[in-house]
């Protein structure tokens, strides 16, 4: 069967006729939007061919009715074995208005009840093992098993039953399983299906009679056994009774008891002995090694004193010759600052002589300066305003120590803030094509693809759907931040402006302002160099007529004189400054030696503290060096006394052991005659007693008994062992059966599965048909670990080889697939779209995806939704 056009009016959201043409027999794609139909077509199709028009009040058919109301309606056209039909039901509450018909090349062909039959007849429903359920896969469902019950599970092997009917013989067939369902009937009269023992079978009533005459046969011999070991302890107990009241046995007890306990007395004084030459000669070395320590310690202090007198003296000689530089270098710094005066007052005095020749030289040329000087002074007062506007704008703006400060704070700040970003929860949106606009972050949209950090949550609106709240996660460090903020907030505040932007901004108008501040000044320097009053005093007392003084020298002159009274006194000014460097080093190094000097005097005292009189010291030393040779020779007698002792001393544990072991001797003769005959008293009374019971009878009885039990109980065990032989050949053969039955599923799979996952080999259950692990040339894995995007391929994958089977068996159906690779990666995707392109070669394949971009490559036929042909011409 092939399907060639779907029609749909009145399902769901398609209030208005729609229809899908042109679908051909190979790979045919629908590519559309979410919301454009795909899955209420797919519904549709399902409901045609499985759904009888009267199922109403089925959940399923009931879901196709618009909201508005109304009876769905769906036809499809078809191909079965080259003839043409159209299939067409109404779906309705109302018996009256429900309606079912086949039409065969446009003809009325069924209708009502025989149109359902024949349309059943035509497509078995998956419960009842027909293949659309196998090929026909709803949007989100991936899975093999479509449901609790697996409805696909029967198609599946009625499939392969057809395929491979040779199988169904008495090893591979429903005979094999009725013979294995009797066999396993009889085993579980013996065994448990763990394979244990069935309690009160027959089985384990034969070897729980054994198991009871082993009990009493096992109680019998206990008691002739103890019987015997009765006899044999009373002889025994007599034996030894006679060797222990013997009178020599009894006086060489005594004996041995003496000779340990005066042993043990030696002992004990000998080693009262050793412990008093043990404690002289740990004492004599305590008191040697004190003496060495105060030997020691006398060395090092004096030694310490000497390097510290020694270094004291040499600084106090550096010292002394510093100070006498620094001496020198003063008397050379006053005698420059003298110099620095004269030349000073030198210049004082060139420089009035030159303003009175200048003044002269203004006063001869004062008619003609005034018109200059008065534009000057125009000039200098509008560079003075420009100036004032200048210094305006820099007082009110902040100085380079308050940005650096603000600057330094902003970036402490933005640097915690992108830490609590980078550990903070953080989304990125990836939108389907059309959908960009749908979500947004706190009223704004949201860019795709771009990592958006959360520190503090946020609200995010999905248009139509709702929104999702972030909360923030709990940010460690948050004091830090809070105390960064606030030091920012401190600094902001101290240049005046309420943003970083405005303080930016200006600081930027400041410098500005700098610029144009220097630039007027310069300019005013120029136009007055002495200030505007004095250009205009200069101006005020420009006489009208020309005063000559002859005394005056030229203003040339003047200027020549001023100037090298000036360049003079520069450089008595440098040398005054060179000789002041030179008393400002020496005087450093000065103080620094006299720092150095009084550490050293520091360390003197110390050592002379811990030393005192360092000629007393001295003999001290001398002394206990002169005391050392006598303890150590008292050291050494010691040791050499406490190690002849300990050479020859008793083992005193053994003695104790020896005295102790010599007494046990005597207590344990005693205590044991006095047990011997507790013993044989009550020996004597049970002999007695037991002789009289005839036990030895009783179990040659019961071993006549237990011989008959376990010939009956071997039996049986033979018989359960020849069943489980039986079972396990049994199932050998079912296994090899269903090997060969599972073989054509595996023979299409295999070139399926190296077109897209290369070198792979997929195993699986010949009791479910499904797969139950991969094997790849890395390891293996079972079905369940795999990825859901290789289970989805995979289980594509194996439809692909139903549906082949069901080609070549004569009984083709189309495969459709609504949205059915949905995690699948760019890469394996495309071998996906080469083995449906290749299967599609003689298979109808119909593809239904929202996926538009990706499944432009798929190729093959392009299908669309859209309203149908007349519905639009009206």
């Amino acid at each position: 069967m092939k399907l060639l056009s779907v029609n749909m009016n009145n399902v769901r959201r398609f209030t208005q006729p729609m229809e899908v043409l042109n679908i051909g027999p190979g790979l045919n794609v629908l590519a559309a939007p979410n919301e454009q139909g795909k899955s209420t077509l797919f519904d549709a199709l399902h409901a045609l061919f499985f759904f009888e028009a009267k199922s109403w009040k089925q959940k399923e058919a009931a879901s196709l009715a618009p909201r508005a109301g109304g009876n769905p309606e769906i036809s499809a056209g078809i191909d079965v074995d080259g003839q043409s039909y159209r299939i067409s039901k109404v779906f309705s509450s109302r018996a009256n208005q429900r309606l079912v018909t086949v039409h065969r090349d446009g003809h009325l062909f069924k209708q009502s009840e025989d149109a359902e039959e024949w349309i059943r007849t035509l497509v078995k429903p998956p419960k009842d093992g027909g293949p659309a359920g196998l090929l026909w896969v709803r949007q989100g469902v991936t899975s093999l098993i479509s449901g609790k019950d697996d409805d696909t599970l029967a198609a599946r092997r009625d499939l392969l039953s057809s395929v491979a009917g040779e199988i169904e013989d008495i090893t591979g067939g429903r005979q094999m399983e009725k013979i294995r369902a009797a066999l396993k009937n009889d085993l579980e009269t013996y065994l448990t299906k763990s394979g244990a023992i069935k309690k009160h079978g027959p089985l384990w009533e034969a070897e729980q009679a054994v198991a009871n005459l082993d009990g009493q046969m096992a109680d019998l011999r206990c008691k002739v056994e103890q019987l015997h070991t009765k006899l044999v302890e009373r002889r025994e107990l007599q034996d030894e009774k006679t060797v222990l009241v013997d009178p020599v046995a009894i006086q060489e007890r005594a004996d041995a008891l003496d000779a340990a306990r005066a042993a043990l007395k030696a002992a004990e004084a000998y080693q009262e002995n050793q412990a008093k030459a043990d404690e002289a000669h740990q004492t004599a070395q305590l008191v040697l090694e004190t003496h060495q320590d105060r030997i020691k310690t006398a060395e090092e202090q004096l030694s310490e004193f000497r390097e510290a007198k020694k270094a004291l003296d040499e600084l106090q000689k550096t010292v002394s010759g510093a100070e006498d530089q620094l001496g020198e270098a003063a008397k050379g710094l006053e005698k420059a600052k003298t110099a620095e005066q004269e030349a000073r007052k030198n210049q004082l005095s060139a420089d009035e002589i030159r303003d009175a020749a200048h003044a002269a030289e203004a006063n001869r040329k004062g008619a003609e300066r005034r018109q200059e000087l008065a534009k000057r002074l125009e000039d200098a007062q509008r560079h003075s305003s420009e100036a004032a506007a200048a210094r305006r704008t820099i007082d009110c703006s902040p100085d380079a120590r308050q940005m650096e400060q603000l600057e330094e704070a902003w970036q402490e700040l933005e640097l915690l803030k992108r830490a609590r970003e980078a550990s903070a929860a953080a989304i990125t949106l990836t939108a389907d094509a059309g959908q960009q606009d749908r979500v947004t972050l706190n009223g704004n949209p949201l860019q795709p693809g771009h990592r958006v950090a959360l520190p503090d949550g946020g609200d995010i609106a999905v248009a139509g759907v709702g929104s999702i709240r972030v909360h923030p996660a709990e940010q460690r460090g948050e004091t830090v931040l809070v105390k960064a903020r606030a030091e920012f907030g401190v600094a902001l505040e101290a240049t005046g402006c309420s943003t970083l932007q405005a303080a930016r901004q200006s600081e930027k108008e400041r410098k500005s302002a700098e610029v144009t501040l220097r630039d007027a000044n310069a300019k005013l320097k120029i136009s007055a160099p002495d200030g505007m009053q004095a250009l205009m005093d200069e101006i005020a007392i420009l006489p009208e007529t020309v005063a000559q003084d002859a005394s005056l020298p030229s203003a040339t002159d003047a200027d020549a004189a001023f100037r090298a009274a000036r360049d003079r006194h520069a450089k008595i000014l440098a040398d005054l400054e060179g000789v002041r460097a030179d008393h400002d080093a020496k005087h450093g190094d000065a103080r620094e030696l006299r720092v150095r000097r009084d550490e050293a005097q520091n360390r003197v005292d110390r050592a002379t503290s811990a030393v005192g009189h360092p000629d007393e010291r001295d003999r001290e030393l001398t002394a206990l060096r002169a005391k050392t040779p006598e303890l150590e020779r008292t050291y050494e007698e010691a040791k050499q006394q406490a190690q002849e002792l300990a050479a020859n001393a008793p083992d005193l544990s053994l003695a104790q052991a020896g005295a102790q072991r010599a007494q046990n001797v005597v207590d344990q003769a005693d205590r044991r005659l006095s047990e011997i005959g507790i013993r044989l008293s009550a020996l004597e009374a049970l002999i007695t007693h037991e002789a009289d019971l005839s036990v030895e009878e009783k179990l040659r009885e019961v071993e006549g008994k237990r011989e008959a039990a376990l010939s009956h109980a071997e039996q049986v065990q033979a018989e359960v062992k020849v069943l489980q032989r039986l079972d396990q050949a049994l199932s050998v053969a079912q296994k090899q059966a269903h090997d060969a039955y599972i073989g054509p599923i595996r023979n299409e799979l295999r070139p399926l599965l190296s077109m897209v996952l290369p070198g792979a080999e997929l195993t699986l259950d010949a009791d479910s048909v499904l797969p139950t692990g991969l094997t790849r040339p890395e390891g293996e894995d079972s079905y369940d670990q795999l990825s859901g995007g290789t289970q989805e391929q995979i289980a594509l994958l194996v439809r692909l080889a139903f549906a082949r089977l069901l080609t070549k068996s004569g009984t083709p159906a189309p495969i459709i697939l609504d949205d059915a690779i949905v995690y699948t990666d760019d890469d394996r995707i495309e071998r996906m779209f080469n083995a449906l392109t290749q299967q599609a070669g003689d298979m109808q394949i119909i593809v239904l995806s929202c996926r538009q971009k990706v499944f432009r490559g798929l190729g093959g036929q392009t299908l669309s939704i859209r309203q149908a042909a007349n519905e639009a011409n009206a």
